[in-house]
Order: structure tokens, then sequence, then C-alpha cells
């Protein structure tokens, strides 16, 4: 179903209509920055001690810095913006059960959500858990067939499966019935999430969320799998100073394994690329141009390729720089075609495979799904063009609805957004 709210200054409509008001749609220009006395004085400081144009130093005003260590830090992408993962409320918590779960080789499911931060998320913890030896296994539900989030028919079968812990990822904030049943069946269950908190928390061993209300955690726009990769950061300090390393030894190895999949779940979820983000993305996007996982190097030549097969080993590969752009209309739509028409797992063993051979069948199936998603979408799109078109009044209907029994709902979001726009 698809439901279309009518603005004050818009109207919705589709086909003739639709193209006239584009056209007599007028630009709205918000400016943002104000010649103030006190606005000019901190442009010139910036421009100044900084080295940048005034131009510069007025976009990087607009964007909220004011002091030259800000945009020092900003421009110089300095890795010291990294924090401690252990201000992460309840972070000591997850990383002391899973820990335990390891070490007594306890059966450890994650659970996940089916978009590209889900997928991300589920790879990046499932690798991350196999290399310490882990008995660990992963479950994404299937959009159409379960829904969002964690389910009781799922904790069930975890049960009977004889599973020990649980560990969600970006998801499982409000799953307080499955968390009740998890614990009477005698699973625990660590949740990390980054979506809204509400004041009662899901009974589990630990929750990790920088927006919960007691969390003091000073950057909350981590994206799923950037929770995650604090989470691992926090495992790795923990081994360091078991090993009498330092710290940051740890650090370094969760960014040299991680952090390419992590920029990509932060791109893919829209996340702000600014403060811990930016760090991760930069080299993130690094590691991604010299990929050696086999699945992620599949999927970008098959992207560079467009829906053609992926080279076959000897032959020239095509080439490009891979940059947020990139991986936002190129590698994420066919990641999220798979959680949308298909099973999102199927992205997730992608990334997990060490065979050249199924990394590029993989890949090419993820093409395949994507091309058959923009099939759909522009077909459920024109079709509910024709509807508004015929049958509402855009005059006087404020809200339209719009329903078929034949239109994928992992499809129906987007189209809303073409048809809203």
């Amino acid at each position: 179903m698809i439901a279309l709210v009518r603005a004050d200054d818009g109207q919705v409509a589709g086909g003739e209509k639709m193209n006239k008001i584009k056209e007599n749609r007028e630009k709205i220009w918000n400016i943002i920055y104000s010649h103030t006395d006190d606005a000019d004085a901190v442009v010139e400081n910036l421009s100044l001690k900084c080295d940048i144009k005034p131009v510069t130093a007025k976009l990087l005003y607009n964007r909220g810095y004011r002091t030259p260590e800000e945009v020092k830090s900003l421009l110089n992408n300095e890795t010291s913006i990294l924090r401690d993962p252990f201000g992460i409320i309840d972070m000591d918590k997850a990383v002391e059960r899973i820990r335990e779960a390891v070490e007594k080789n306890e059966k450890i499911v994650i659970y996940g959500d089916y978009d590209v931060d889900g997928v991300t998320s589920v790879s990046c913890l499932y690798l991350f858990l196999r290399g310490k030896g882990a008995d660990v296994d992963y479950y994404i539900p299937t959009r159409d067939g379960e829904g969002y989030g964690l389910s009781c028919a799922a904790v069930e079968r975890f049960a009977e499966q004889g599973v020990n812990l649980i560990i969600t990822v970006d998801t499982g904030i409000t799953a307080y019935e499955e968390a009740a049943l998890a614990a009477r069946n005698g699973i625990d269950m660590v949740i990390t999430d980054h979506h809204e908190c509400r004041s009662v928390l899901p009974s589990a061993v630990a929750v990790v969320n920088p927006h919960r209300l007691d969390c003091k955690y000073p950057f909350k726009e981590l994206a799923g799998v950037g929770v995650v990769f604090k989470l691992l950061c926090a495992y790795e300090i923990r081994e360091s100073e078991r090993a009498g390393e330092d710290k940051f030894n740890g650090i370094r190895r969760v960014f040299r394994e991680y952090a390419d999949l992590t920029a990509i779940g932060t791109i893919a979820d829209v996340m702000p690329i600014v403060d811990e983000n930016r760090v991760i993305v930069m080299y993130g996007l690094e590691r991604i141009n010299c990929t050696e996982r086999k699945g992620l190097s599949a999927l970008i030549e098959a992207s560079v390729a467009g829906n053609a097969k992926p080279a076959v080993p000897g032959r020239e590969k095509p080439k490009k720089k891979i940059n947020s752009s990139f991986i936002g209309f190129g590698i994420a739509p066919r990641i999220n075609a798979a959680g949308r028409i298909s099973n999102a797992s199927k992205a997730v063993e992608l990334f997990l495979t060490d065979s050249d051979e199924k990394a590029r069948e993989i890949a090419y199936e993820l093409c395949e799904i994507n091309r058959h998603r923009q099939v759909e979408e522009n077909r459920i799109a024109e079709q509910a063009y024709k509807t508004i078109e015929q049958e509402h009044d855009f005059e006087k209907d404020r809200v339209i609805v719009l329903s078929d029994d034949n239109w994928q709902q992992g499809i129906v979001g987007i189209v809303a957004s073409r048809v809203t726009e």
C-alpha cells in the first residue's frame, strides 16, 4: 500500500498533470550564511588560522565548524577523533558475554536486518567470531515472509537448535517479547542497534546503542554496522590487554579487516559522514580500492560492467576509482535488492565466500535481482501514476491511498518516494 499526503505548498499528481506541476515548480533558496559581525569574525579566523579560502571557511561554518581545531581535525581526517568504544553503555557487558561464549564454545547466532547496513553488520561480526574459532551462525529474516526484526518464532527455532547466545545487529531495540522468550528458554541476548530507543529497554545481557537515553557517548550517528565496528574494537582492546599489547594494535586489526564493509553499510544507510564515520569511511574506501575480499571484488566488477557477467580469471578487469557515490548508487542497490525481492543471506554469502567462482556467480545473481527490482519498480510506479490520474481530485484529496495485491512489499516504499517527489 502507498499513502501519499499532499503538503500545503504542493500537490500529488500523475501523467500530464504531474508534468505540469513539475514545470511550474519554483526554486526556493534557503541562505544559511548571513553576514553578521560574529559570523564574519569566525569565518575570517578559520580562513587565516587554517590557511583556507574564505568561501571554504563559510562552507565549514555552515556545517557547524567554529574553531580552527575542529576544522583541522576534519581536514586532516585525524584518527584521534576515534573514541573509546567502552564509552557506549553496556559495551563491557557485551564483550565479556561474547568472549565467554567463544571460550566455552557455546552456540551463537547473529540476527540481522535485510538491508545493506544489516548485511554488512552480520558479515563483519560473523567473520570476526569465526576467526576467533567460535561456533557461530547467522540468520536474516525474509521481508515478505517474516518481516522486520527479531520474531518469537525465530527464538523458538533457536531454542530447539540449542543456541546459547543471540546477538542482534542493526535491530532488536524493541524486541521486548522476544528477549523475554529467549530468557525463558535459557538463551542470553546481546542487542546491538542504532535506532531510536524508548525509555524502557528489552531485558538482555547487554543493550549496546548510542541512542540509549542513559548513554553519554558523544557521537550518536553510527550506523548499525558502525556499532558492530565499535564492538569489534572493544573486543580487540580486551584481547590486546590480555596479551600485554598496545590496545591500538587491536583497533588497527579491526580497521584493516572490517573498515571496508563498515564503510559500505555506513554510506548505504545515509549516515552523516562526519566525526567517527568520516574516519571509518575514509579508511574503508582505501581498503575497498585495493580489496582482496573476493566477493566485494566480484561485485565491483559486476557493478562497473552493468548487468554483464563478471570477467573470468585471466581477462582484463574494468578499472574504476571507488568512492562514496559508487558505493551508494552502484554497490548498495545490488545488495539491497536481495533483501527486497529475494533473500539478504545471498549478499552475506557473497562477503563470506573464499571462492572466485562462487563470488562471480553471486555477484551476477545480485545484478540480475537488481535489474528485476528496477523493472518491477517502474511497473508499479506507472500503475500508481495512472491510478492517481484517473481516480483522484488533486484539488480536494489531501491524502491518497493506493494499493494492489500484486505490488511487491519490498518495492512499494521506493515507489512511494518516487511518486511523492
